[in-house]
């Protein structure tokens, strides 16, 4: 038997070195995409910063009495962004208080706080509290976060929520920010009880371009929890406020993606329009995927809908230079990545695939060889 193991060695057939060669051209392409992607990297919550920082944060913006709770359970795990050179952390904390479960998500970027959010247990969803309720414990919250995380913007925001509440108004706008505030009144739903009153903070360019991305936002839960607190304006940033294209200048850009689409699908463009918005470069394809960079959303309408449910094409490109970031047919025809969105976003379940395929495959070839050797 020993005999046979060394003469396997020295004289490898033909099969097995083929077979050999396969496994490991399939090493080095998973071993590439792991440095190209990054891998998930579990870790003690104990261990980090952000174990501290979600406590205070259930302190001083949930307003919870975590000196009459019991943690029950913290887990958590760190990752590469998709496309990205930034790091996620996600965690999990689990809460007993008056015999009731509250588990809380958190996120963090870079190790910079991002957003929490809890799910209440339903005997938590119903309560009373009205809109000045609501408003009065968005204060409060946003006055602790303020103390906590020492940002100068959130006293934008604390003033434009007095506002709110002594004008009763559900918008406040000023050249530097917009506040939008929703209200459910009459709950019917568990999402309504969850997020009875939310309050959307936007921060603003050049007096007039509303940031999206940058946002501070909360909502309320109808019995009075803070069930949701987001904060962008710690992580995201504006690159550039440059606008050198001009609408007329990015529907001319756009124009021949669709007529080359619209050629070989017998269709006309007979409509566009061009909106201006400020977003992030998601795919890093500038070099920072928190960055944030005005954007034309061109829609180039068809004169008809195609055999494939296609009526429309959609084109956005980046103002300040006029290069296309993302072009593709839409419609009513299935699912498919919105405009900025990877697709490749999540691709380990594809690598995977073509692992087990490729051992398979290795592993057939190998037995053939084996077999075909045994009737020589």
């Amino acid at each position: 038997m020993g005999r046979g193991i060394f003469s396997w060695i020295r004289r490898p057939s033909r099969g097995t070195v083929a077979a050999l060669v396969m496994i490991l051209m399939l090493c080095v392409l998973l071993s590439s995409f792991a440095q190209a992607y990054g891998q998930s990297v579990p870790y003690a919550m104990s261990d980090l910063v952000e174990k501290d920082y979600a406590l205070r944060i259930l302190d001083k913006v949930g307003r919870m009495n975590l000196s009459s709770c019991a943690i029950q359970l913290w887990s958590g795990g760190m990752d590469r962004m998709p496309n990205s050179q930034h790091f996620e952390t996600l965690s999990r904390i689990v809460i007993s208080e008056n015999n009731h479960s509250l588990n809380f998500l958190f996120h963090f970027i870079d190790g910079k706080f991002s957003i929490y959010r809890l799910d209440l247990p339903s005997v938590e969803l119903f309560g009373d509290k009205t809109l000045n309720d609501s408003l009065s414990i968005a204060l409060r919250a946003v006055e602790g976060y303020r103390a906590l995380s020492n940002t100068s913007y959130c006293d934008k925001f604390i003033e434009m929520i007095s506002t709110a509440l002594q004008n009763q108004s559900l918008i406040v706008e000023n050249n530097y920010a917009r506040l939008e505030i929703s209200h459910v009144e009459n709950c019917t739903k568990p999402r309504d009880y969850l997020e009875c009153t939310c309050l959307s903070w936007f921060r603003k360019i050049n007096d007039q371009y509303t940031i999206w991305p940058q946002a501070l936002y909360l909502s309320i839960s109808k019995s009075g929890r803070v069930t949701t607190f987001m904060d962008n304006l710690a992580t995201y940033y504006v690159a550039t406020t440059e606008i050198n294209i001009s609408k007329e200048d990015a529907i001319s850009i756009a124009t021949p993606c669709a007529e080359a689409y619209a050629k070989t699908h017998g269709q006309e463009v007979v409509l566009t329009n061009a909106t201006l918005e400020w977003r992030r470069d998601l795919n890093s394809v500038r070099g920072d995927s928190l960055a944030i960079y005005p954007e034309w959303i061109v829609d180039l309408c068809y004169n008809a809908t195609n055999n494939e449910g296609v009526s429309n094409y959609g084109v956005s490109l980046w103002a300040d230079n006029g290069q296309i970031d993302t072009h593709a047919p839409t419609g009513f025809y299935g699912a498919s990545a919105p405009l900025g969105v990877d697709r490749m976003a999540n691709p380990w379940p594809v690598f995977v695939v073509i692992a087990v395929v490729a051992c398979t495959c290795v592993g057939t070839y190998a037995k053939r060889r084996s077999k075909g050797g045994k009737r020589k």
